[in-house]
């Protein structure tokens, strides 16, 4: 998953993945909390926010980003760099990331409609982007990654997509496995 097709196609099948998953979501584990971390609605509202963010970066022009000033890392460099960095503690997510009062009154159409058109979005933002600059420019500062390049910001989009799909799922069979008990 290195070319800009095979990122491509990675990133569409991380998204189609989370909108299955959204339509399997009970209204009963949608806004319930198993733990003291977020729901799967807020989950879900980090995740729309995050993938149109990354549609926002990717819908700048190239001539108005910087150079890329840092070693490029691979998919599993920047997940690997992000598992740590994260452990370590002291990440601040932005907050027009987190989940706000409005999310606890949304249902499932709602987080399928959103993420829907984030994907869609997302994938349209990639239009003008070519093979051969996606390593060239700065896109994003992340906050815990630093400047990453427009290659990486894909793939750290397709591992955070990824990774919540997979929280959001464990809390799924948690309430569903404990609801019948």
């Amino acid at each position: 998953m290195y070319t800009f097709s095979e990122i491509k196609i990675a990133l569409s099948e991380s998204l189609a993945k989370v909108e299955q998953f959204i339509q399997t979501v009970s209204p009963a584990t949608l806004h319930a909390k198993p733990t003291a971390k977020w729901s799967i609605a807020e989950e879900l509202f980090h995740l729309i926010s995050s993938d149109m963010g990354s549609a926002q970066a990717f819908s700048q022009s190239a001539s108005t980003l910087r150079e890329t000033r840092h070693s490029l890392r691979n998919y599993n460099e920047i997940v690997a760099e992000y598992r740590e960095k994260y452990a370590m503690g002291g990440i601040v997510i932005p907050t027009h990331l987190v989940p706000d009062e409005e999310t606890h009154n949304r249902q499932q159409m709602q987080f399928l409609d959103d993420f829907s058109r984030a994907a869609s979005t997302l994938q349209q933002s990639l239009s003008t982007w070519t093979e051969d600059i996606l390593d060239l420019f700065t896109v994003w500062k992340h906050p815990l990654l630093g400047p990453v390049t427009a290659r990486e910001m894909l793939f750290f989009t397709i591992f955070h997509n990824r990774h919540h799909l997979a929280s959001m799922q464990a809390k799924q069979t948690y309430l569903e496995n404990n609801a019948k008990m």
